[in-house]
């Protein structure tokens, strides 16, 4: 009988972080960092399809160049969209120095014209940001920081019909300095 309620205690516990959805509580302890990532993906095709703009496709490139700086914005407690230092190994110096390297590295043939990276830092989620509970809430959050800027509104929801837009994003969380880092990177190609 013991054995029957542990193994039915594992596979409860194993169901419920597997059925996460948006609308549960983000624990900054334990974050489904897959879970956030795709919903800050999600509420930027939001806005691009608000004024009708087509939404981009996720790219994997982008992806893993977006990861890269989000984990080193948050290892170096910078926020800056030029490197200086190296970072598992290498020093990418800026976006496209990102998008190059992973691109070398998973042996993608796509011809790129330039890139485009966005970046939110939320500092002191503890203190300020309490309000935050669910993952859509960040998410929703990290998309009006983007939106708040200029800059990163106009790379957030840029459209220029002759070229395919590719993209996504990365969030980090770090634990010291209660900031969450967030990078979306975008690349452009000739249709």
């Amino acid at each position: 009988m013991k054995k029957i309620i542990i193994v039915i205690s594992i596979l409860v516990y194993s169901n419920v972080g597997i059925s996460q959805t948006k609308n549960d509580v983000l624990d900054l302890k334990n974050i489904n960092y897959k879970l956030l990532d795709s919903l800050v993906f999600d509420e930027a095709m939001k806005e691009r399809g608000k004024i009708g703009r087509p939404p981009i496709k996720k790219d994997l490139i982008c992806y893993t160049a977006a990861k890269y700086q989000s984990e080193y914005m948050s290892n170096f407690k910078v926020f800056d969209h030029k490197n200086m230092e190296k970072f598992k190994g290498v020093l990418l110096e800026h976006s496209y120095d990102r998008y190059d390297f992973f691109s070398k590295k998973l042996k993608s043939n796509k011809e790129i014209v330039g890139t485009m990276e966005i970046l939110v830092k939320i500092n002191d989620l503890h203190k300020k940001y309490k309000n935050l509970n669910t993952y859509e809430e960040y998410s929703k959050t990290v998309i009006e920081f983007y939106l708040s800027s200029p800059d990163h509104r106009m790379a957030l929801l840029y459209y220029n019909e002759k070229y395919n837009v590719f993209g996504d994003f990365k969030t980090v969380y770090n634990d010291i300095n209660k900031s969450l880092y967030v990078t979306g990177l975008y690349s452009c190609s000739l249709k």
